[in-house]
C-alpha cells in the first residue's frame, strides 16, 4: 500500500542541485491537480506556515527546499554531534515528526556517491574539509535516532547523472512508494 503524502521535501549538501531539482519537481507537480504551496527552510516559523497551509487546505501540496535535514547539516558541518542537535533541535525534530505522521511527508536527500563525484561539483575550488565526513554521516542517516518517525529517502547521484536523472529517480520513488 503506498503512503499518502502532502510535503515533498528537498534536501542536500552544498553543490548538489538542491534548487534545479526543486525546480524540475514543481513542474510535475503542477500537473497533479493540488494547490502547490513551496516553502523554504524549516525555522519554527516555516513549519507553522506549514502546518496553517495543510490545516486549511485539504487539496494542498507543499513542496519545501532546506527543511530538516539541513539543520542537521549545519550543525554537524561545525562538528557537533547527534546528542548536541537532538537537543537544540528537539522542538523542530517533535513537529517533523508530528506532521510526516498527521500529513505525510517525504524528505528528499541528494546525496554525492563517491569522490570523483565531489570532485566534479566542486572543481577548481577546495573540498571543505568536512564535506566527506557527512556525506559518510548521511549514507546511514536512517541508522541515527535523528531519523526516528521521519521519512528520509536518500538519493544518490554520480558524476554521470544531470538533474533530469536526480529528479527521475525521486519521481520513481514517488510513483512506486508514495499516493499524492
Amino acid at each position: 500500500m503506498k503512503k499518502k503524502i502532502k510535503c515533498i521535501s528537498i534536501d542536500g549538501m552544498e553543490k548538489t542541485g538542491k534548487t534545479s531539482v526543486t525546480r524540475e519537481m514543481r513542474k510535475f507537480l503542477k500537473e497533479k491537480d493540488k494547490d502547490l504551496y513551496e516553502i523554504n527552510g524549516n525555522e519554527y516559523d516555516k513549519l507553522q506556515l506549514q502546518e496553517s497551509i495543510l490545516d486549511d487546505n485539504v487539496n494542498s501540496l507543499i513542496l519545501k527546499q532546506n527543511g530538516l535535514l539541513s539543520i542537521y547539516y549545519n550543525d554537524l558541518k561545525y562538528l557537533h554531534g547527534i546528542e548536541y542537535i537532538q537537543k537544540k533541535c528537539h522542538e523542530i525534530i517533535r513537529i517533523e515528526q508530528n506532521h510526516n505522521h498527521l500529513y505525510g511527508v517525504v524528505n528528499f536527500f541528494l546525496i554525492p556517491e563517491n569522490t570523483q563525484t565531489i570532485q566534479l561539483m566542486f572543481g577548481s575550488e577546495e573540498i571543505p574539509c568536512y564535506y566527506n565526513d557527512l556525506v559518510k554521516f548521511y549514507k546511514s542517516i536512517n541508522q541515527t535516532s535523528l531519523a526516528q518517525g521521519i521519512d528520509i529517502r536518500l538519493i544518490p547521484f554520480n558524476e554521470d547523472d544531470r538533474i533530469f536523472d536526480v529528479r527521475d529517480k525521486i519521481l520513481e520513488i514517488l510513483k512506486n512508494h508514495y499516493e499524492i
